[in-house]
């Protein structure tokens, strides 16, 4: 029977909710069935509450299949993806028209969420695109390091040698990092500074996932613009803006 991913405050009294379990799906009665499907929707990428196939891993959230289903009502016995359900019964074809091919297609795929195309995505300097296709400001914002257990690689404050295989100095005082004299380095030079020998003092590191600009870069003292109203007026598009110095 079809299986669905509960919300954390959902009830589980009935066979058809199932609880999430690290990779594995541990039924609720009916006799401790079991099933392995994904753990995100395979739509858009994101977990949640998701609706099981019963032939394949796949799994979709309520409001991302096509027609969307109600969470609060399952459909009740087996349930199968488009991808599925054509493959046990081919779907009649539409009739005949320029979009024939193009709808019979769409009967049989499962739904996908919309994302440009990777060289698209990428072809403007500073500018990315996370896990699910958001916007990301690579200028600003690194991608994790993770080691080949899944785990975030938190940066070393207090290593003696650089990537380049150079001894690391403070370019404020000129000495190297100590256990109590943590560094920080640059991700825009190859400069390191000491947490106490900037202005201010740095408390606490960087997260990991940004970056970091030491004090050498004249981008601390250029102007910024900000979008601050647009207004329309006459089928023209006004945009005011307001100006800060760092």
């Amino acid at each position: 029977m079809g299986s669905v991913f509960p919300s954390p405050n959902s009830p589980t009294n009935s066979p058809r909710h199932i609880i999430h379990t690290r990779g594995a799906l541990a039924a609720v009665g009916a006799n401790n069935y079991t099933q392995n499907n994904h753990d995100q929707c395979d739509a858009c990428g994101c977990g949640g509450r998701l609706m099981c196939c019963d032939s394949c891993p796949k799994a979709f959230h309520f409001t991302c299949l096509v027609p969307p289903l109600d969470v609060d009502n399952p459909p009740k016995g087996n349930w199968y993806c488009r991808e599925c359900k054509s493959d046990k019964s081919s779907p009649s074809m539409p009739a005949q028209g320029p979009f024939q091919e193009l709808i019979y297609k769409a009967r049989c795929s499962n739904p996908k969420s919309y994302l440009l195309p990777e060289h698209v995505r990428n072809a403007f300097e500073d500018v990315g695109t996370g896990p699910h296709g958001e916007y990301v400001d690579t200028n600003k914002v690194k991608f994790e390091q993770k080691d080949r257990n899944g785990f975030t690689l938190e940066p070393d404050h207090h290593r003696m040698i650089d990537d380049n295989g150079k001894l690391i100095r403070c370019y404020s005082c000129k000495l190297p990092p100590s256990k109590l004299k943590p560094v920080m380095s640059c991700d825009f030079c190859d400069l390191h500074w000491h947490f106490d020998c900037l202005n201010p003092p740095l408390v606490i590191s960087v997260p990991a996932n940004k970056k970091w600009m030491c004090p050498c870069h004249a981008d601390h003292a250029l102007v910024s613009k900000y979008f601050n109203l647009i207004k329309f007026k006459n089928n023209w598009i006004y945009i005011i803006f307001s100006f800060s110095i760092k």
